[in-house]
């Protein structure tokens, strides 16, 4: 997706496309499943090196004001509302095993 659009787009559509297309896919399902702290760093650093390549920073400081300021949740706070809203809706279905 960035190389299609890094030129002709700028930075806060790039960002807005990240988290609308390519984080629902990275984040699909795992609202399932548990997560070790060693995963949701895997999954927090594909965040910032995201966010590096889109802002073309080495500077985690700089990214993280980004993140901030796009409101861009990391992996564990995305993943934990995820799971919740799975766990309400399946504890709201009538299915019994």
């Amino acid at each position: 997706m960035f190389g299609k659009v890094a030129n002709a787009a700028s930075e806060s559509v790039v960002v807005e496309l990240l988290k609308t297309k390519c984080l629902p896919t990275l984040y699909y399902g795992l609202e399932a499943c548990p997560i070790s702290k060693k995963q949701y760093k895997s999954l927090n650093y594909v965040l910032h090196a995201t966010f590096r390549k889109i802002f073309k920073t080495k500077s985690q400081d700089i990214v993280n004001e980004c993140i901030l300021m796009f409101n861009c949740p990391s992996a564990e706070e995305t993943i934990h509302k995820r799971n919740l809203k799975f766990l309400n809706k399946y504890a709201a279905t009538d299915c019994q095993i």
